[in-house]
């Protein structure tokens, strides 16, 4: 042989070894990404979505589409894109369930472009089947940031479209006699993914229906359609900031806190977590931000029995929330900590602003007022424990107006009304006294303390049918408590501290023991509680009404901002209900609902949580005259 065909030989030999060698290379790359995709498919139908979109991003990593791994002779151009498209198609869906909509929205629009360069249109899971189910999930993406609503309708339809003909061909292959398995599972992956876009068309018909309504602000449900809206484009800030501002005009400063914070929870849920990395790692909206407080499943775990619209993050736990917060909605968070009497929260999230730069404007209007407002009430708080009264209701005034811009509302108000009254019954001025105890009421409608002092000082009046109405007022909301301790969402009063649900029974027995000692009917302990017939709302308040018919208003108009069913809760009522436990079957200062709850095998019936705790009193003296003292609770955050 020549030195020649030697050469030649020796080439062809190298580059056998080569293309044998670069083939391995790939189908072991191959291997790889195979593994990884049903991992993340796994992953992805356990709903652990943040370790599915890092397993399907290494395998997007992996899959480099400028080579060709698929070790495979047959439609080796197409291999490659039609493995991106559905590593793009699963990362995509992960991204979506986790909240990261505008994420997804690339990721589907990435599947489609890979889809589009593939020349394979049949009805196999890469085909047909595929683009249907990637146009719903764009579609879907879209909605939800509510940015492009008209692309999402388009993305539906071109789903609707490709899904309808896809599934004419499945018939027509059935009618001609080749049925099997396979065809009837596409058949179900088509039907289904026809009917998530139909519903995503049906829902932005409800949207647009919805937020015509919006434009109406007078309406009375218009909360009620914000929160429908937002369930349907939770992306949208703007509708977030709308729907504060609504709660904002109807001074349900509790409701603005806990719409804030349910927000900032859910954008927590993928802070710190290590999914942003490959061709995400510049998408990090929190970029070096750890929780170390802040609990993602706060408001959405079950094992509690506090409703999540009634739930307070922790104080610690809101300086991480305003880091999460749009910065639309940061100025109404911080008024929303200062109005509910947060304070301990409004200066951890202020120093923690201040410290970024953050404090400018009206933020830092905020910080100014929180610290002057505890500067304030800590001085008149001590005025009052030493017996200076008038000093005190000096300051409290003061207080109230750093506190009510244009009669803003809130816990810190009520409160200071509430301490300025019990100033006032301390020096016998029982009409200003009363004054104070109305403006308390007008802003939390059960604050069960000032319902009780304002009842005591039409007593001291001599106005013995409105002291009758409030303390009845009294028992009847703590006898609804007692059937259900939390209001309905978006209903009752607009604050949600020293409620009736956390008065104790033997509160409620020093009550009654005083309308005895004043000879004032008490309407609600009548024969129909007492033999476990259930309680109706409706005659109660007739009979109410009947007993004060000497007075100009009815007994709901002049005791009730709405009136006493729309402030108690009532749902599905028991079929039967045993008699309240007497005296001596209750120890010393026991709650009612825990002697009830250890008689039902049933619902539990829970004490109200808030944050601040409401602070029920506890009993720590037997003797009955501590019971009548004027100042035997500590409603609130009184001196």
């Amino acid at each position: 042989m020549s030195n020649s065909h030697r050469s030649l030989a020796s080439t062809n030999s190298r580059k056998s070894a080569s293309v044998a060698s670069q083939k391995s290379v790939n189908s072991n790359r191959g291997n790889k990404i195979s593994s990884l995709q049903q991992k993340g498919k796994t992953q992805l139908e356990g709903k652990h979505y943040a370790e599915a979109i890092k397993s399907f991003t290494l395998a997007i990593r992996t899959c480099d589409p400028s080579q060709d791994w698929s070790g495979s002779d047959d439609d080796n151009a197409n291999g490659t894109g039609r493995t991106m498209t559905v590593l793009y198609r699963y990362r995509c869906e992960s991204l979506y369930e986790i909240g990261l909509y505008d994420l997804a929205v690339a990721d589907a629009r990435k599947a489609l472009k890979f889809e589009q360069s593939t020349t394979k249109s049949d009805l196999s899971d890469n085909g047909l089947v595929l683009r249907g189910k990637l146009l719903s999930l764009l579609g879907y993406s879209l909605m939800r940031t509510g940015n492009n609503l008209e692309s999402a309708k388009k993305a539906f339809d071109d789903s609707i479209q490709v899904t309808k003909e896809a599934i004419n061909e499945v018939k027509l292959l059935s009618e001609s006699g080749q049925p099997s398995k396979s065809l009837v599972e596409t058949k179900r992956l088509l039907t289904t993914t026809l009917g998530e876009s139909k519903a995503g068309l049906n829902e932005i018909v409800t949207y647009e229906s919805l937020n015509g309504l919006l434009k109406d602000s007078s309406q009375k449900d218009i909360i009620k359609n914000l929160d429908s809206v937002l369930d349907i484009t939770p992306g949208k800030t703007d509708l977030h900031l709308q729907k504060n501002k609504h709660l904002i005009k109807r001074k349900r400063w509790f409701e603005v806190a806990n719409h804030c914070e349910q927000l900032a929870a859910k954008a927590s849920k993928y802070c710190g977590v290590e999914i942003f990395k490959g061709d995400l790692q510049d998408a990090n909206p929190f970029p070096g931000m750890k929780l170390e407080e802040l609990d993602p499943a706060y408001f959405t775990r079950s094992n509690t029995d506090v409703p999540q619209y009634l739930r307070v993050l922790p104080a610690a736990a809101t300086r991480e929330a305003v880091s999460l917060l749009p910065k639309e909605l940061l100025p109404y968070y911080i008024t929303s900590l200062r109005l509910e009497d947060r304070c301990d929260a409004a200066i951890l999230v202020g120093r923690d602003l201040q410290k970024s730069g953050v404090s400018v404007g009206r933020i830092a209007q905020e910080w100014e007022k929180v610290n002057e407002t505890i500067k304030l009430r800590e001085q008149a708080n001590v005025f009052f424990r030493n017996g200076e009264f008038s000093r005190a209701a000096s300051l409290y005034k003061q207080c109230l107006q750093v506190c009510s811009e244009t009669n803003s509302g809130g816990q810190i108000n009520a409160v200071l009304h509430y301490n300025r009254g019990k100033c006032f019954y301390a020096m016998s001025q029982y009409q200003d006294a009363c004054t104070e105890f109305t403006h308390a009421i007008s802003i939390h409608s059960m604050y069960s303390d000032a319902i009780l002092k304002r009842a005591r000082c039409y007593i001291q009046m001599k106005d013995r049918k409105k002291a009758s109405a409030n303390f009845n007022r009294y028992l009847t909301l703590v006898e609804g408590a007692n059937e259900l301790p939390y209001p309905p969402k978006n209903k009752g009063s607009n604050c949600f501290f020293d409620m009736p649900s956390d008065v104790t029974y033997r509160q409620v027995e020093s009550v009654r023991a005083e309308m005895k000692k004043h000879k004032l009917a008490d309407i609600s302990n009548d024969q129909k509680h007492n033999n476990a017939q259930l309680f109706d709302f409706s005659s109660f308040t007739e009979r109410l009404n009947a007993t004060f018919a000497g007075l100009n208003a009815t007994f709901t108009e002049l005791c009730c901002k709405k009136g006493v069913a729309n402030q108690v809760v009532v749902k599905n009522r028991p079929k039967a209900r045993q008699d309240l436990p007497r005296p001596a079957e209750i120890a010393d200062g026991s709650n009612l609902r825990s002697s009830l709850n250890s008689r039902t095998s049933g619902t539990k019936i829970v004490r109200f949580l808030g944050d601040p705790p409401s602070r029920a009193p506890s009993m720590k003296s037997s003797d009955p005259r501590l019971l009548q003292s004027e100042f035997d609770t500590n409603g609130g955050r009184e001196p």
